[in-house]
């Protein structure tokens, strides 16, 4: 967004900024694949939930009004088409999949990490134990909202769909796999349907849920820092590719040019021996120079 003197809240808020920036990006950095900006209101804010804007910041659910089942009652499906800022990633999606020479990616939220939005993440945590009932029903709500979104990305030209559930790392290994891993399950398949390749990330120490995330079928994992990849690998079949996962604060942003090239060699040395990577081969390391 710097590279083209725009801020965050016009960039989410207006396709053709968002557009440009993604691809003043890649003519800077010519990467592999591009991704669309991340935004974990989109969502919350196409079904009706108060959103906090500012020019500089990531944008924010300012209210969470859901606490029982009446209340959920109120909330429908969006139209990905016409309800809140959907259609800004669609066009993106669309835009610069036609423009650029390289595979277009995506985000959808996670069924957990939505939930956590409408009802606050401390009252889901809370309803995940003590009102199970309540909560089935709150993610069954919120896995359609996803669903929908998802086919909507894939059909508009995202090759890759990255299913975001932050919220998830909370769950013990027993309520994720009871709660959560059925609808993640569904709304990969959704995306494998629809001709894109379902990615799912979870932030944090996420480790706890490694096995039960192998299960929901994503082709790919996308680790925080804090997981060990060579430790890990181990317990990921060799069809699912392991994406990271360098620190993006202390490596990516504040590191030096030297010290991204040599967080980057090491973790690739370290991934030798190891095939969860999209061709079975890592890739080759990366002089100074580049």
């Amino acid at each position: 967004m710097r590279l083209i003197g725009q801020t965050i809240l016009a960039c989410l808020q207006d396709h053709r900024l968002h557009v440009q920036a993604i691809s003043a990006l890649q003519e800077a950095i010519n990467a592999d694949l591009a991704f669309t900006l991340m935004d974990l209101t989109v969502e919350a804010e196409a079904i009706g939930l108060k959103i906090r804007f500012e020019p500089q910041r990531a944008l924010v659910v300012a209210a969470h009004p859901v606490d029982n089942h009446s209340s959920l009652e109120q909330f429908r499906i969006p139209d990905p088409h016409k309800d809140g800022r959907l259609s800004v990633f669609l066009n993106v999606v669309s835009g610069l999949s036609r423009q650029l020479l390289m595979p277009m990616g995506a985000y959808v939220i996670g069924p957990f990490t939505l939930a956590g939005e409408m009802v606050g993440v401390q009252v889901l945590a809370e309803k995940s134990i003590l009102d199970q009932k309540f909560a089935a029903a709150l993610l069954d709500y919120t896995v359609e909202v996803g669903v929908v979104y998802a086919r909507a990305l894939a059909e508009s030209g995202a090759a890759l769909v990255a299913v975001l559930e932050p919220t998830a790392v909370i769950l013990s290994p027993r309520s994720f796999t009871q709660l959560v891993l059925p609808r993640l399950h569904r709304l990969c398949e959704e995306i494998s349907a629809a001709g894109a390749v379902p990615v799912l990330h979870i932030c944090g120490k996420s480790t706890h849920l490694l096995s039960a995330m192998t299960q929901s079928g994503a082709q790919g994992l996308s680790l925080d820092s804090q997981v060990n990849f060579p430790e890990i690998a181990t317990r990921v079949p060799p069809g699912i590719v392991l994406i990271g996962n360098l620190a993006p604060v202390d490596v990516l942003m504040q590191g030096d040019h030297q010290t991204v090239i040599t967080a980057a060699n090491s973790l690739l040395k370290a991934m030798e021996p190891f095939p969860n990577n999209p061709k079975g081969r890592v890739p080759r390391a990366m002089p100074v120079g580049e």
